[in-house]
């Protein structure tokens, strides 16, 4: 499997951030996103797998008003990629099927869903690839804005 996406984000500031997840519960997910660390711009990948948190180092990228995200999978492991055009693509991470699988959940296994977010103090605009939609995720906490 592979999906990308195209993302233009409006960074406000270290709590938010905007990208691309596989997603099977609020407790399992692997999120490819962009945010800011020590006041800059970059890519991080955050996984959660139950109470297990972890962040990657941050990828700072030259000219990332718009960043390519994407991530690819085969049987054993999801790879996280980003850049700033398909030919200047840095791997960000991997995460393990597994620990997104039946092997962890109990009788609630469906898939894991592919799709994008923006969090907290964020605005950011996508476009998938192939060019099918184009659409503007707004920040659901309004009031931080």
């Amino acid at each position: 499997m592979t999906a990308s996406v195209w993302l233009e984000a409006e960074l406000k500031g270290e709590e938010g951030g905007a990208g691309l997840t596989i997603f099977h519960t609020n407790e399992h997910h692997y999120d490819l996103m962009a945010t800011t660390r020590e006041g800059k711009p970059c890519v991080i990948l955050r996984k959660r797998v139950g109470d297990m948190r972890t962040e990657s180092s941050p990828l700072f990228l030259q000219g990332m008003e718009k960043v390519l995200l994407k991530v690819e999978s085969d049987k054993m492991e999801y790879r996280f990629w980003a850049g700033v055009d398909e030919n200047s693509l840095h791997q960000v991470g991997s995460g393990r099927t597994q620990l997104l699988s039946t092997e962890c959940m109990v009788m609630t296994f469906t898939g894991c869903y592919v799709g994008v977010f923006a969090e907290d103090i964020c605005n950011g605009w996508f476009k998938w690839s192939g060019g099918i939609c184009y659409n503007e995720l707004r920040n659901v906490m309004g009031s931080k804005q």
